[in-house]
Protein backbone atom coordinates (compact mmCIF):
# COMPACT_ATOMS: atom_id res chain seq x y z
CA UNK A 1 0.00 0.00 0.00
CA UNK A 2 1.31 3.41 -0.60
CA UNK A 3 2.21 5.81 1.86
CA UNK A 4 2.85 9.46 1.83
CA UNK A 5 6.19 10.41 2.84
CA UNK A 6 7.93 13.46 2.82
CA UNK A 7 11.16 14.52 3.67
CA UNK A 8 12.10 17.65 5.89
CA UNK A 9 16.54 18.84 5.28
CA UNK A 10 17.23 20.97 8.07
CA UNK A 11 19.95 21.86 10.28
CA UNK A 12 20.76 21.88 14.34
CA UNK A 13 20.64 25.88 15.75
CA UNK A 14 22.74 24.33 18.46
CA UNK A 15 26.13 25.63 17.39
CA UNK A 16 27.92 23.27 19.49
CA UNK A 17 26.49 20.58 17.07
CA UNK A 18 26.52 22.29 13.70
CA UNK A 19 25.00 18.81 12.58
CA UNK A 20 22.56 18.26 9.50
CA UNK A 21 19.41 16.98 10.67
CA UNK A 22 17.12 14.90 8.23
CA UNK A 23 14.21 13.22 9.31
CA UNK A 24 11.39 11.32 6.50
CA UNK A 25 7.86 11.89 8.19
CA UNK A 26 4.97 9.53 6.93
CA UNK A 27 1.58 10.47 7.07
CA UNK A 28 -0.60 7.37 8.53
CA UNK A 29 -4.10 9.56 7.97
CA UNK A 30 -4.95 8.42 4.45
CA UNK A 31 -3.54 5.04 5.10
CA UNK A 32 -5.46 3.93 8.41
CA UNK A 33 -8.85 5.73 7.66
CA UNK A 34 -9.17 7.00 4.29
CA UNK A 35 -11.27 10.27 4.19
CA UNK A 36 -14.89 9.77 2.64
CA UNK A 37 -17.14 12.20 1.51
CA UNK A 38 -15.13 14.92 2.90
CA UNK A 39 -14.58 14.03 6.10
CA UNK A 40 -11.41 13.56 7.90
CA UNK A 41 -11.33 10.61 10.43
CA UNK A 42 -9.28 11.15 13.72
CA UNK A 43 -6.22 8.68 14.04
CA UNK A 44 -4.12 8.33 16.91
CA UNK A 45 -0.73 7.45 18.05
CA UNK A 46 -0.06 5.00 21.33
CA UNK A 47 3.11 3.25 21.26
CA UNK A 48 5.75 2.42 18.32
CA UNK A 49 7.89 -0.93 18.78
CA UNK A 50 11.36 -1.39 17.48
CA UNK A 51 10.65 -3.19 14.59
CA UNK A 52 8.87 0.47 13.60
CA UNK A 53 5.17 -0.87 14.40
CA UNK A 54 3.22 2.04 15.47
CA UNK A 55 0.31 1.09 17.47
CA UNK A 56 -3.21 3.37 17.23
CA UNK A 57 -6.59 4.50 17.19
CA UNK A 58 -8.78 5.44 14.20
CA UNK A 59 -11.93 7.03 14.89
CA UNK A 60 -14.32 8.27 12.06
CA UNK A 61 -16.88 11.30 14.22
CA UNK A 62 -19.23 11.51 11.14
CA UNK A 63 -19.09 8.30 9.51
CA UNK A 64 -21.27 6.45 12.34
CA UNK A 65 -18.56 7.07 15.18
CA UNK A 66 -16.76 3.81 14.30
CA UNK A 67 -13.60 3.44 16.13
CA UNK A 68 -10.88 0.40 15.22
CA UNK A 69 -7.07 -0.40 16.84
CA UNK A 70 -4.64 -0.78 14.13
CA UNK A 71 -0.67 -1.21 14.15
CA UNK A 72 0.39 0.24 10.80
CA UNK A 73 4.18 -1.13 10.26
CA UNK A 74 5.95 -1.69 6.28
CA UNK A 75 3.60 1.09 4.68
CA UNK A 76 0.03 -0.83 5.42
CA UNK A 77 -2.34 -1.03 8.33
CA UNK A 78 -3.74 -4.58 10.26
CA UNK A 79 -6.71 -4.00 12.38
CA UNK A 80 -7.24 -5.01 15.71
CA UNK A 81 -10.61 -6.14 17.03
CA UNK A 82 -12.03 -8.09 20.16
CA UNK A 83 -14.18 -10.85 20.29
CA UNK A 84 -17.15 -8.89 20.21
CA UNK A 85 -15.99 -6.30 18.16
CA UNK A 86 -16.18 -3.50 20.95
CA UNK A 87 -15.72 -0.36 20.02
CA UNK A 88 -14.69 0.16 23.88
CA UNK A 89 -11.23 -1.06 23.28
CA UNK A 90 -8.44 0.76 24.22
CA UNK A 91 -4.66 -0.43 23.66
CA UNK A 92 -1.96 1.36 25.32
CA UNK A 93 1.10 -0.33 24.88
CA UNK A 94 2.86 -2.71 22.19
CA UNK A 95 6.09 -4.82 22.90
CA UNK A 96 8.73 -5.95 20.05
CA UNK A 97 7.02 -8.89 19.14
CA UNK A 98 3.88 -6.82 18.79
CA UNK A 99 1.94 -8.27 21.24
CA UNK A 100 -0.37 -5.43 22.57
CA UNK A 101 -1.54 -5.05 26.01
CA UNK A 102 -4.62 -2.66 27.01
CA UNK A 103 -8.19 -2.66 28.73
CA UNK A 104 -11.71 -2.97 27.25
CA UNK A 105 -15.24 -3.27 28.31
CA UNK A 106 -16.32 -6.92 28.03
CA UNK A 107 -19.80 -8.61 28.44
CA UNK A 108 -19.51 -7.37 32.29
CA UNK A 109 -19.78 -3.99 31.35
CA UNK A 110 -16.64 -2.98 33.40
CA UNK A 111 -12.82 -2.62 32.15
CA UNK A 112 -10.95 -5.41 32.35
CA UNK A 113 -7.15 -5.78 31.19
CA UNK A 114 -6.32 -7.48 28.14
CA UNK A 115 -3.57 -9.13 26.33
CA UNK A 116 -3.06 -9.55 22.77
CA UNK A 117 -0.31 -11.99 21.06
CA UNK A 118 0.32 -13.97 18.52
CA UNK A 119 -3.30 -13.49 17.01
CA UNK A 120 -5.21 -14.00 20.40
CA UNK A 121 -6.87 -12.02 22.44
CA UNK A 122 -7.38 -13.11 26.29
CA UNK A 123 -9.58 -11.38 28.25
CA UNK A 124 -6.77 -10.95 32.06
CA UNK A 125 -10.21 -10.88 33.75
CA UNK A 126 -11.02 -9.14 37.46
CA UNK A 127 -9.80 -10.03 40.50
CA UNK A 128 -12.34 -11.28 43.07
CA UNK A 129 -13.74 -7.58 44.87
CA UNK A 130 -12.86 -5.20 42.42
CA UNK A 131 -14.59 -3.16 40.30
CA UNK A 132 -12.52 -2.57 37.19
CA UNK A 133 -8.89 -2.90 35.46
CA UNK A 134 -6.25 -1.16 33.35
CA UNK A 135 -3.59 -2.78 31.96
CA UNK A 136 -0.59 -0.17 32.03
CA UNK A 137 2.54 -1.18 30.14
CA UNK A 138 3.90 -4.02 28.53
CA UNK A 139 7.36 -5.31 28.38
CA UNK A 140 9.42 -7.81 25.87
CA UNK A 141 8.93 -10.46 27.75
CA UNK A 142 5.14 -10.46 27.52
CA UNK A 143 4.49 -9.45 31.44
CA UNK A 144 1.43 -7.12 31.38
CA UNK A 145 1.75 -4.64 34.40
CA UNK A 146 -2.12 -3.21 35.39
CA UNK A 147 -4.24 -2.33 38.44
CA UNK A 148 -7.67 -3.61 39.52
CA UNK A 149 -9.39 -0.83 41.57
CA UNK A 150 -13.07 -0.48 43.90
CA UNK A 151 -15.23 2.45 42.75
CA UNK A 152 -14.98 3.83 46.17
CA UNK A 153 -11.79 1.33 47.80
CA UNK A 154 -8.38 -0.10 47.39
CA UNK A 155 -5.87 -0.26 43.96
CA UNK A 156 -4.11 -3.57 44.12
CA UNK A 157 -1.11 -3.30 41.03
CA UNK A 158 -0.74 -6.24 39.54
CA UNK A 159 2.03 -8.16 36.83
CA UNK A 160 0.75 -10.61 34.89
CA UNK A 161 2.95 -13.34 33.13
CA UNK A 162 2.47 -16.57 31.73
CA UNK A 163 -0.79 -17.08 32.77
CA UNK A 164 -0.16 -16.19 36.25
CA UNK A 165 -1.48 -12.55 38.16
CA UNK A 166 0.83 -11.27 40.94
CA UNK A 167 -0.31 -8.52 43.61
CA UNK A 168 3.08 -6.65 43.46
CA UNK A 169 1.39 -5.44 47.51
CA UNK A 170 2.50 -1.86 46.52
CA UNK A 171 1.33 1.02 49.21
CA UNK A 172 1.97 4.47 48.53
CA UNK A 173 3.57 3.89 45.37
CA UNK A 174 2.26 4.15 42.04
CA UNK A 175 4.16 2.33 38.88
CA UNK A 176 3.94 3.47 35.59
CA UNK A 177 6.26 1.78 32.97
CA UNK A 178 7.98 -1.61 33.52
CA UNK A 179 11.04 -2.74 31.79
CA UNK A 180 12.29 -6.08 30.29
CA UNK A 181 14.05 -6.66 33.65
CA UNK A 182 10.98 -6.42 35.65
CA UNK A 183 11.45 -2.80 37.14
CA UNK A 184 9.02 -0.44 37.46
CA UNK A 185 8.95 3.25 37.37
CA UNK A 186 6.15 5.25 39.45
CA UNK A 187 5.84 7.71 42.29
CA UNK A 188 6.11 6.58 45.85
CA UNK A 189 5.17 9.35 48.56
CA UNK A 190 5.15 12.18 45.81
CA UNK A 191 8.58 11.33 44.70
CA UNK A 192 9.82 9.39 41.52
CA UNK A 193 11.00 5.65 42.42
CA UNK A 194 12.01 2.36 40.83
CA UNK A 195 10.44 -0.68 41.96
CA UNK A 196 13.21 -3.51 41.61
CA UNK A 197 12.67 -7.04 43.20
CA UNK A 198 10.56 -5.99 46.45
CA UNK A 199 12.04 -3.18 46.86
CA UNK A 200 11.36 0.74 46.61
CA UNK A 201 14.09 3.47 45.54
CA UNK A 202 13.25 6.84 45.97
CA UNK A 203 14.84 8.34 42.98
CA UNK A 204 13.90 12.27 45.20
CA UNK A 205 13.52 15.61 43.29
CA UNK A 206 15.87 18.03 41.47
CA UNK A 207 17.92 20.07 43.68
CA UNK A 208 16.60 18.20 46.71
CA UNK A 209 14.03 20.75 47.44
CA UNK A 210 11.72 20.09 50.71
CA UNK A 211 8.48 19.25 50.39
CA UNK A 212 8.70 19.31 46.35
CA UNK A 213 7.55 16.44 44.19
CA UNK A 214 8.57 14.30 40.80
CA UNK A 215 7.26 11.79 39.07
CA UNK A 216 8.31 8.72 37.04
CA UNK A 217 6.66 8.34 33.24
CA UNK A 218 9.36 5.42 31.97
CA UNK A 219 11.81 3.70 32.57
CA UNK A 220 14.31 1.94 29.72
CA UNK A 221 16.44 -1.99 29.99
CA UNK A 222 19.32 0.05 31.63
CA UNK A 223 17.45 1.00 34.50
CA UNK A 224 17.41 4.92 33.39
CA UNK A 225 14.12 6.73 34.14
CA UNK A 226 12.55 9.88 33.60
CA UNK A 227 10.06 11.77 34.42
CA UNK A 228 9.36 15.77 35.55
CA UNK A 229 10.11 17.41 39.19
CA UNK A 230 8.76 20.70 40.03
CA UNK A 231 11.47 23.02 40.14
CA UNK A 232 9.73 25.79 42.37
CA UNK A 233 7.24 25.38 44.80
CA UNK A 234 4.11 23.16 44.21
CA UNK A 235 2.45 25.64 46.53
CA UNK A 236 2.75 28.62 44.72
CA UNK A 237 0.78 29.84 41.19
CA UNK A 238 1.93 29.22 38.35
CA UNK A 239 5.22 26.78 39.47
CA UNK A 240 7.50 25.21 37.29
CA UNK A 241 8.61 21.41 36.49
CA UNK A 242 11.59 20.17 34.77
CA UNK A 243 11.87 17.06 33.09
CA UNK A 244 14.70 14.64 34.58
CA UNK A 245 16.81 11.48 33.61
CA UNK A 246 17.73 9.40 36.70
CA UNK A 247 20.90 7.39 35.46
CA UNK A 248 23.96 5.82 37.65
CA UNK A 249 22.58 6.83 40.81
CA UNK A 250 21.92 10.51 39.41
CA UNK A 251 19.04 13.13 38.11
CA UNK A 252 19.86 14.96 35.01
CA UNK A 253 17.93 18.54 34.74
CA UNK A 254 17.79 18.73 30.69
CA UNK A 255 16.16 22.36 30.71
CA UNK A 256 13.66 23.34 28.66
CA UNK A 257 13.64 25.11 25.08
CA UNK A 258 13.53 28.42 26.53
CA UNK A 259 10.25 28.47 28.67
CA UNK A 260 9.73 27.76 32.42
CA UNK A 261 8.50 24.12 32.38
CA UNK A 262 9.86 20.60 30.66
CA UNK A 263 8.19 16.84 30.80
CA UNK A 264 9.75 13.76 29.64
CA UNK A 265 7.35 10.86 28.20
CA UNK A 266 9.58 8.26 27.05
CA UNK A 267 13.16 7.28 26.97
CA UNK A 268 14.49 4.39 24.46
CA UNK A 269 17.56 1.92 25.16
CA UNK A 270 19.76 4.67 23.46
CA UNK A 271 19.21 7.13 25.79
CA UNK A 272 17.20 9.49 23.72
CA UNK A 273 14.20 11.37 25.32
CA UNK A 274 11.24 12.55 24.13
CA UNK A 275 8.81 15.08 25.89
CA UNK A 276 7.03 18.53 26.14
CA UNK A 277 8.75 22.07 26.98
CA UNK A 278 7.32 25.36 26.91
CA UNK A 279 9.42 27.91 24.69
CA UNK A 280 9.89 31.49 25.27
CA UNK A 281 7.21 32.95 23.76
CA UNK A 282 4.85 30.47 25.86
CA UNK A 283 4.33 28.14 23.15
CA UNK A 284 4.63 23.87 23.97
CA UNK A 285 6.44 22.39 21.61
CA UNK A 286 7.88 18.38 21.22
CA UNK A 287 11.77 18.19 22.47
CA UNK A 288 13.91 15.02 21.97
CA UNK A 289 16.94 15.10 24.34
CA UNK A 290 20.08 13.29 23.10
CA UNK A 291 23.88 13.81 23.55
CA UNK A 292 23.54 16.45 26.31
CA UNK A 293 21.12 18.30 23.96
CA UNK A 294 17.51 19.62 24.06
CA UNK A 295 16.30 20.06 20.58
CA UNK A 296 13.02 20.80 18.94
CA UNK A 297 11.66 18.45 17.66
CA UNK A 298 8.18 20.24 16.64
CA UNK A 299 10.26 22.67 14.21
CA UNK A 300 12.52 20.04 13.28
CA UNK A 301 9.32 17.83 12.08
CA UNK A 302 7.44 20.91 10.59
CA UNK A 303 4.89 21.10 13.07
CA UNK A 304 6.03 24.36 14.94
CA UNK A 305 2.55 25.78 14.79
CA UNK A 306 0.71 22.63 15.83
CA UNK A 307 0.46 20.76 19.31
CA UNK A 308 1.97 17.11 19.33
CA UNK A 309 0.90 15.13 21.41
CA UNK A 310 0.89 11.09 22.21
CA UNK A 311 4.95 11.07 21.67
CA UNK A 312 6.66 8.02 21.62
CA UNK A 313 10.48 6.99 20.21
CA UNK A 314 12.15 3.60 19.51
CA UNK A 315 15.55 2.04 20.08
CA UNK A 316 16.24 3.03 16.75
CA UNK A 317 15.11 6.68 17.07
CA UNK A 318 12.03 6.38 15.27
CA UNK A 319 9.16 9.00 16.62
CA UNK A 320 5.82 8.31 16.69
CA UNK A 321 3.14 10.92 17.40
CA UNK A 322 0.24 12.38 16.56
CA UNK A 323 -0.51 16.48 15.56
CA UNK A 324 -3.52 18.51 16.41
CA UNK A 325 -5.56 20.37 14.12
CA UNK A 326 -4.11 20.31 10.91
CA UNK A 327 -7.48 20.75 8.84
CA UNK A 328 -10.99 22.18 9.76
CA UNK A 329 -13.33 19.76 11.25
CA UNK A 330 -17.27 20.18 10.89
CA UNK A 331 -18.52 21.83 14.30
CA UNK A 332 -15.67 22.99 15.53
CA UNK A 333 -13.76 19.80 16.55
CA UNK A 334 -9.77 19.65 16.16
CA UNK A 335 -8.42 16.64 13.98
CA UNK A 336 -5.51 14.39 15.22
CA UNK A 337 -3.46 12.92 12.60
CA UNK A 338 -0.58 10.27 12.90
CA UNK A 339 2.85 10.59 11.45
CA UNK A 340 5.93 8.46 11.92
CA UNK A 341 9.54 10.25 11.80
CA UNK A 342 12.24 8.19 10.94
CA UNK A 343 15.89 10.06 11.41
CA UNK A 344 17.72 9.60 8.50
CA UNK A 345 21.12 9.16 10.05
CA UNK A 346 22.38 5.86 12.27
CA UNK A 347 21.33 5.36 15.17
CA UNK A 348 23.70 3.78 17.74
CA UNK A 349 22.72 0.35 18.89
CA UNK A 350 21.78 0.08 22.92
CA UNK A 351 25.01 0.21 24.72
CA UNK A 352 26.91 1.85 22.09
CA UNK A 353 26.07 5.43 22.99
CA UNK A 354 28.30 6.75 26.43
CA UNK A 355 27.63 10.46 27.56
CA UNK A 356 31.13 11.79 29.09
CA UNK A 357 30.97 13.66 32.16
CA UNK A 358 32.87 16.23 30.68
CA UNK A 359 30.21 16.38 27.58
CA UNK A 360 27.27 17.10 29.63
CA UNK A 361 28.94 20.14 31.44
CA UNK A 362 29.27 22.01 27.87
CA UNK A 363 25.65 21.57 28.20
CA UNK A 364 25.66 23.00 31.65
CA UNK A 365 23.72 20.14 32.50
CA UNK A 366 22.32 19.62 36.30
CA UNK A 367 23.36 16.50 37.67
CA UNK A 368 22.78 16.10 41.36
CA UNK A 369 23.72 13.22 43.63
CA UNK A 370 21.00 12.68 46.47
CA UNK A 371 20.65 10.35 49.24
CA UNK A 372 18.60 7.31 48.57
CA UNK A 373 16.27 5.41 50.53
CA UNK A 374 15.22 1.42 50.14
CA UNK A 375 11.69 0.20 50.93
CA UNK A 376 11.44 -3.22 51.04
CA UNK A 377 7.99 -5.48 50.04
CA UNK A 378 6.62 -8.71 49.45
CA UNK A 379 4.88 -10.29 46.34
CA UNK A 380 1.89 -12.16 46.89
CA UNK A 381 -0.67 -14.08 43.99
CA UNK A 382 -3.39 -11.94 43.00
CA UNK A 383 -6.42 -13.71 43.81
CA UNK A 384 -9.35 -13.77 41.72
Amino acid sequence: MKSNKFVFFLFSSFPALALASQWTIESLADIVAPATLGTIPYTFTRDINSQGAVLGDTFNFIGGGSKRTFIYQDGAPTFINTPSHSSDFYAKSINNQGSIAGDWISGRSSFSPFLFSNGEFKDLGLAAGYDYGVAVDINNKNQVLGYYTQFYGTTAHFIYSEGKTTNLNLTNFVPTALNDLGQLAGAYNGHASIYSNGTILDIGVLGEKTNYFSSATDINNHGEVVGDSYVTSPYIQNSSKHAFMFSGGSMVDPGTLGGSSSHALRINDIGQIVGLSSTADNQQHAFLYENGVMRDLSIELGFADKKLTNISINNTGQIAFTAVGLHPYPYGLDTYQSFIATPNTSVPEPGALVLSLSALALFRISRINHKRRLYHLDLSPLVG
